[in-house]
């Protein structure tokens, strides 16, 4: 750990030996797509794997626990943590969106940080009215030096035959 970042945290009330908790929040840009992606808890009573997706009626029917206020996650270094990213289609129309790669802020901090996340090269369909799901997972890899990453997506909506062109890359 750097001079300043022990500092910090010995400022802070950690012990010199226990890692710095790191804020993550995640972020999003939205484009041409109602502003409706929700950072919410793993629910391990569900035991969805990584990369499971669907979606359901009712927010209540989700397979996920709470909203994370704000999408801001806390995580220590040497330590991977599932999310259910949930997206509210609040539109009569069906949509169709994928993510571009995300960005991270500040760019010094970022290597040791891993996110599998909606940035796989994907078009995800919602329909009117529905809650579309994701399991994603956030880790830090034990030596991550930082306090706070900012973590950005684009989330593009796409029409017609973009959708047909991207849907099986991978």
């Amino acid at each position: 750990m750097s001079g300043w970042l022990l500092a910090a945290a010995l400022a802070a009330g950690a012990s010199a030996g226990e890692p710095l908790e790191v804020r993550l929040p995640i972020r999003w840009d939205y484009r041409n797509l109602p502003h409706g992606m929700r950072v919410h808890e793993y629910d391990p009573k569900r035991a969805l794997p990584l990369w499971a997706m669907g979606d359901v009626a009712a927010a209540a029917d989700l397979p996920a626990g709470p909203e994370i206020p704000g999408g801001v996650v806390r995580l220590k270094p040497g330590m991977n943590r599932k999310l259910v990213l949930v997206f509210h289609n609040t539109t009569k129309e069906p949509l169709r969106f994928f993510a571009a790669p995300h960005h991270l802020k500040p760019a010094e901090a970022s290597l040791g940080f891993e996110f599998a996340c909606l940035c796989t090269n994907h078009v995800y369909p919602v329909e009117p009215g529905r809650f579309w799901y994701r399991v994603v997972e956030l880790g830090l890899h034990e030596d991550f030096e930082g306090t706070e990453l900012e973590i950005r997506h684009a989330l593009v909506r796409v029409k017609g035959s973009a959708i047909d062109k991207t849907r099986h890359l991978h």
